[in-house]
């Protein structure tokens, strides 16, 4: 038969347009999502609150393939920092996908919703900023301004990334990628 070529981007830029022939079995239903029931902050790793700071960092790359499994691993990850480690909200840094834009940047079985700013349902934004490499610069200066020696820094991301044709790899952030070497160098302010 004949042969067509489409030119495309990986990942899809504009996936959110194109006919669905079938659904991917990407479904989380409400109740398969972490359980927000949780009894009173307790801090299980002997390092006071006021020297623990994380980074929660899920880029998504765009609306067409930012699945909410990547939400509910920061919601999860972000609910045990606070009710199992202690660690004070203000100390969390969380940097996902759009941030706090409301428009459609999830992906759930055939629809689209935006990413709920509320990772622990206490009815407070956890989410601050968007997954961009200028939002994780402001980040780690505020970091480097605030960390000791006496602080602790847990590292969390999520997402998806992918090699280059050079054999080097990169992290999608939201609508932008960064390399290893990008990320290490905001790391190393630290």
């Amino acid at each position: 038969g004949n042969i067509s070529s489409t030119p495309c981007n990986m990942p899809p830029t504009d996936l959110i347009e194109w006919e669905r022939h079938f659904t991917f079995n990407e479904t989380v239903l409400p109740n398969d999502l972490f359980s927000f029931n949780h009894g009173s902050r307790q801090n299980q790793n002997n390092v006071e609150a006021e020297n623990c700071y994380a980074v929660i960092l899920s880029g998504g790359a765009n609306s067409g393939i930012n699945w909410i499994r990547y939400w509910n691993d920061c919601a999860a990850l972000y609910s045990v920092l606070i009710y199992v480690y202690g660690y004070k909200e203000e100390n969390i840094y969380v940097i996902i996908s759009d941030g706090i834009d409301p428009g459609i940047d999830r992906f759930l079985d055939g629809s689209y919703d935006s990413s709920p700013l509320d990772l622990d349902g206490d009815g407070d934004d956890d989410t601050r900023y968007a997954a961009t490499k200028a939002n994780i610069t402001i980040v780690f200066n505020e970091l480097a301004e605030k960390l000791t020696k006496d602080d602790h820094l847990f590292i969390f991301t999520n997402g998806h990334g992918g090699p280059n044709p050079d054999g080097s790899v990169y992290m999608d952030l939201w609508g932008e990628i960064i390399s290893p070497t990008e990320f290490a160098d905001e790391v190393d302010k630290v």
